[in-house]
């Protein structure tokens, strides 16, 4: 037997009460979405009730009258108030509804309407399908008189059958049926969803809403999971509080290289070791910054190195949102990823071309300043310095003289300065640690105050490394002295015990806003080829500054490039 209760419940978000034949509430429930009260409508006060006898206003009368099996309607206030019958279980469901003027139920596009009414067409009919009484409601959809008419030709031709066995099966065994319609409407297809009600004698109600919009946002909502489902970017929904895969596409398994069995199925847990381990391989800071995001709820967005089973290696670009559902209250991450392997060692391609060509000029301009212009300034100072032989000097000739010897010393000193940080020799023949001691000695007004720790040594890395960090160590020593006029300067450089290098660059200059700075396309040129060479090199760059409080730089730099 269905349930009238649970189906007019799915039928609109309303006020009701189920009353048995002694007048009792035997359920009842309200709607949020208005201040209608039974109380008021009944005894017009807000005390609580469970029992219709004796209420105000006559309206014990229509509690009878339905118990008989007779369609009630009353208006209170701006709502209206339904009895209908239910006989053979000897019950009146009593709900409400707003009311509603028809002339402001518009259509506002040729596919949805504007339907704030739950109820949209209430009829009550004979056995044998003859409209006896109508709600006004039905105007909107059919614009014309329905009573004296058959309901058969109210609706689609398929429907027809649907409501002929749905009444023969009312008078045989069955007290109320869910029902489906259709109907051709403003020349468009208009679906209903209702309930078929037997009341009393030879009487029948039929209650149906309008189901077009939810059926379109249905279809809607099909396509677009469709489109997910064979989407080339891999999409999952993980509940993390349970450990739970709630939904992984097609996309994803083929990405990571698991089957639906192994992640929604169950068959393993990722969240678990080893497979915890085929994710953010030798990437521990990633690792936590990710498991941050999750703990704070946060969006989280990063590329990180993974393995699948048989062992193949692939770059993971992943983007993780927390949602929260509005049933539980619970959050639940939905991410996508996509195997970026590829596109990475492109990009890496290029970024190695551009920054070996950089090299290759840096070391050719510094040739040319060395072997040429340095050579010619030398041979003006031997040329110069000649002069002395003739002893031909007045006294203040021989000063200016003087003057011109330091000026060129000077000019030789600067060239050879230029050239050496354009390329440095040391680097090639003696290392990094040599080389940044090197480079700190040039700058010799604030040497001094440069305390470098050099904890690799002599230690020899691959050329690249080697030249990324000089680079990188090269352009925050430039940027702390000339931009962020520091007083002290910090460098470290330490093998961490991760296969990684570590250099960490403190100063205590003017700092600046790190959010700019490190945003893809933030900074200035010197920022942007310092991030240019740490993504080349596969490494990671950590920065804490706020304008007034100088800069702290972490840089991590692998020993061997994943890529």
């Amino acid at each position: 037997m269905l349930d009238p209760i649970s189906h007019i419940k799915k039928l609109t978000n309303t006020n009701f009460l189920l009353v048995d034949e002694s007048f009792s509430v035997i359920q009842s429930g309200s709607s949020l979405l208005d201040d209608f009260t039974f109380s008021d409508f009944f005894y017009s006060n807000s005390k609580p009730f469970q029992n219709l006898k004796g209420v105000t206003n006559g309206y014990e009368k229509l509690v009878s009258l339905a118990l008989d099996g007779h369609f009630q309607i009353e208006n209170f206030k701006d709502s209206r108030v339904f009895f209908i019958p239910f006989l053979p279980t000897k019950q009146v469901l009593i709900y409400t509804e707003k009311l509603v003027d028809i002339t402001e139920k518009k259509r506002i596009s040729d596919n949805e309407f504007n339907d704030n009414q739950p109820i949209e067409i209430l009829l009550k009919l004979d056995k044998n399908g003859i409209v006896l009484a109508a709600e006004d409601h039905h105007f909107y959809y059919f614009n014309t008189q329905l009573v004296g008419q058959e309901v058969f030709d109210l609706f689609a031709e398929e429907d027809k059958k649907t409501l002929i066995e749905g009444i023969d099966a009312l008078y045989k065994d069955q007290d109320a049926l869910n029902i489906k319609l259709s109907s051709v409407i403003h020349n468009q297809q208009v679906y209903f969803i209702g309930v078929l009600v037997r009341g009393r004698e030879d009487r029948l109600i039929l209650i149906l809403r309008d189901d077009t919009e939810r059926l379109n946002r249905e279809f809607e909502l099909n396509l677009k999971n469709k489109a997910i489902e064979y989407s080339p970017i891999g999409t999952y929904v993980i509940d993390y509080q349970d450990m739970y895969f709630l939904y992984a596409n097609d996309a994803y398994y083929q990405i990571t290289g698991f089957s639906s069995n192994q992640i929604t199925g169950g068959d393993i847990s990722l969240f678990d070791e080893p497979y915890t381990n085929l994710f953010f391989v030798d990437d521990e800071m990633e690792r936590e910054r990710y498991a941050e995001s999750i703990r704070l709820k946060q969006r989280y967005e990063g590329i990180f190195l993974c393995s699948r089973l048989n062992g193949e290696a692939y770059w993971n670009s992943m983007v993780s949102i927390p949602v929260i559902e509005e049933e539980s209250g619970k959050t639940i991450f939905v991410g996508i990823v996509k195997d970026v392997t590829e596109e990475k060692a492109t990009n890496q391609r290029l970024i190695k071309a551009i920054i070996n060509t950089q090299e290759q000029e840096r070391s050719r301009f510094s040739l040319d300043l060395h072997d040429g212009l340095g050579q010619k300034l030398l041979a003006a100072k031997m040329n110069l310095l000649a002069l002395e032989e003739y002893n031909c000097f007045t006294e203040e000739s021989e000063l200016l003289y003087k003057k011109s010897v330091d000026l060129l010393m000077d000019a030789i000193r600067e060239t050879r300065s230029i050239s050496h940080s354009l390329m440095s020799h040391t680097l090639k023949g003696f290392g990094l640690g040599r080389a940044v001691e090197e480079m700190i000695q040039s700058f010799s007004a604030i040497a001094s105050r440069i305390n470098f720790q050099n904890l690799i040594k002599d230690k020899r890395y691959d050329i690249d490394i080697e030249v990324g960090i000089f680079r990188i160590i090269q352009e925050l020593l430039n940027n702390a002295i000339k931009h962020a006029k520091a007083n002290s300067i910090s460098i470290r450089i330490v093998k961490t015990n991760k296969n990684n290098l570590l250099v960490e660059f403190k100063d205590d200059g003017v700092g600046f806003n790190k959010e700019i700075v490190l945003n893809k396309k933030g900074g200035g040129i010197g920022i942007r080829n310092i991030k240019t060479r740490i993504l080349f090199l596969g490494g990671q760059l950590y920065l804490n500054t706020e304008l007034g409080n100088g800069c702290n730089y972490q840089i991590y730099i692998p020993f061997e490039k994943k890529y």
